[in-house]
């Protein structure tokens, strides 16, 4: 029987659709508490969960990934302030706005456990949810609209002794040293808007930024290599096996011997942009580019065009150690934002030129931030990069929060933003698409997604798990302990029962 599940299961009346955030979770519009959204997103998913089976089954995973976006968006002041604005709340009055839905849902505990991106295991579908959940990931260019200027206007650091290696940058004769004021501070701010225009045009001092690095250790040490010299960004040269991925596109990809992933996006080489993490990029919806991306004469372009900023992210997550490194054509004008969104807080790396949209950042400066959910921010870097020079500048962060990050690439400008080329070296956490139950001593594939990696390889909802490339399943924890040190693309072989009779499947996680 067909249904609606938008009014059926969360009682939102047909002439409220699309919903939004507020309206899925069962919320006033405007609704900041963070912990009253993530009660009334674990209500809700709950209940949805509830629905599983039969053919509503395509229903109940569509609405628990908007769940999640919504917590996504709503959770982050900035990202909740940019969506407001989409949906219209700072346009009028919030009486105006407000509608409630009156269906309250009961909370009830699933007993399942749920198997998405490497060892991670969190409640609902989540897990399963692999793209989605990046895609999610990748939503945070909303989050570009960040409150720099209250950053810029002191330095706020604590003071580290590193001993990261330094880049190649010293073999040129470059300068390189740390920034450490001698000062720490926490700064809560609530989001405001941005000037649209600044109150004088400042004109750029030269400095033209051509390659940012980031390495990013799990002890959540971090070097920032900054080069606006007029030659070309030298790369590190890829080494191990190479392989194809289908979720990284055209791009070739590398095995490292430490088992991380080096992936390389030359843009002389990639002649459309489903060369470029094909999943992220076609999801126009999460994305929200448009037309603001492309390929031109061996460049990836991002256009802000009428809306000042556009961004693109990785596919997957990814997990320290982390290496990053971008070739620019030449950057000057507008802010280049790297973000980091790592569990319940965001590392921003931002170069700014010339009419950057952050009133307090002078043509050159190089700003380092640190987020966390409840918007306090502590400045990390905060300095004017020399014109013609390769600088480095390094910084803490807290290493438990480097588990696992989704990793955005944006600007903020009139103007466009090119990219030569862009390397990245990584552990990316597999994905198998399917959810795991513990039925006494027998593991059961509870369901699995389509067109994720375990059903297009066979598995089916209902087969036993009886060996992960030979190894016994005696129990669900062992069988999402042993997925979680597979790689992603190399063959993984799953033993199951199904009707008494024993199958073996090759299955590539993505």
């Amino acid at each position: 029987m067909s249904i609606d599940p938008y009014r059926v299961w969360l009682g939102i009346p047909s002439d409220r659709r699309p919903p939004t955030y507020y309206d899925i979770l069962s919320l006033e519009p405007g609704e900041s508490d963070e912990a009253v959204i993530r009660s009334a997103a674990e209500q809700r998913r709950s209940y949805v969960l509830s629905k599983q089976g039969g053919d509503h089954d395509r229903a109940v995973y569509k609405i628990l990934g908007q769940i999640d976006e919504a917590v996504a968006t709503l959770v982050v002041p900035a990202t909740k302030f940019e969506y407001d604005r989409l949906i219209g709340l700072h346009a009028k009055t919030n009486k105006a706005g407000k509608r409630r839905s009156k269906s309250h849902a009961k909370h009830q505990k699933s007993p399942e456990r749920i198997y998405g991106e490497g060892s991670g295991i969190v409640s609902g579908f989540a897990g399963i949810m692999g793209v989605i959940s990046i895609c999610i990931g990748a939503m945070v260019w909303l989050s570009f609209q960040m409150p720099w200027g209250k950053l810029a206007q002191s330095p706020d650091v604590n003071d580290v002794a590193l001993d990261i290696p330094k880049s190649n940058t010293d073999s040129h004769g470059a300068e390189s040293f740390s920034h450490r004021p001698d000062t720490t501070s926490t700064e809560t701010k609530e989001f405001s808007k941005l000037a649209s225009s600044l109150s004088e045009v400042r004109q750029p001092d030269n400095c033209v930024f051509k390659g940012l690095s980031i390495s990013i250790a799990k002890n959540g040490k971090c070097v920032i290599g900054v080069n606006s010299e007029d030659k070309p960004v030298q790369f590190a040269e890829a080494d191990g096996d190479k392989k194809g991925i289908a979720i990284f596109g055209t791009s070739p990809v590398w095995r490292q011997t430490d088992g991380r992933l080096h992936v390389v996006s030359d843009f002389a080489q990639l002649k459309d942009l489903s060369g470029l993490n094909p999943r992220s990029i076609a999801s126009e919806q999460h994305l929200l580019i448009d037309n603001h991306l492309a390929i031109d004469d061996g460049l990836l372009v991002l256009s802000p065009k009428e809306r000042k900023n556009v961004s693109f992210g990785l596919p997957r997550s990814i997990m320290a150690p982390i290496e990053l490194q971008i070739a620019l054509s030449g950057h000057s004008d507008g802010a280049l934002l790297v973000q980091f969104n790592i569990q319940d807080r965001t590392l921003i790396v931002g170069l700014h030129g010339a009419r950057s949209p952050e009133p307090d950042a002078d043509p050159g400066m190089v700003l380092v931030a640190e987020r966390d959910k409840k918007g306090n921010f502590t400045n990390l870097v905060r300095v004017v990069q020399p014109a013609g020079k390769s600088m480095e500048y390094d910084f803490q962060i807290e290493a438990p929060h480097m588990d696992r990050a989704a990793l955005s690439i944006g600007v903020r400008s009139d103007h466009p933003l090119a990219i030569r080329r862009m390397d990245v070296a990584a552990k990316f956490p597999p994905s198998f698409g399917m959810a795991l139950d513990q039925r006494g001593q027998r593991v059961l594939v509870k369901r699995t997604i389509e067109g994720d990696a375990a059903a297009s390889a066979g598995i089916k909802s209902g087969d036993v798990i009886l060996q992960v490339d030979g190894s016994s399943a005696n129990s669900m924890q062992q069988v999402l302990d042993i997925l979680a040190t597979t790689v992603i693309g190399d063959e993984v072989a799953l033993t199951v029962e199904r009707f008494g009779q024993r199958k073996v499947f090759s299955v590539f996680p993505n």
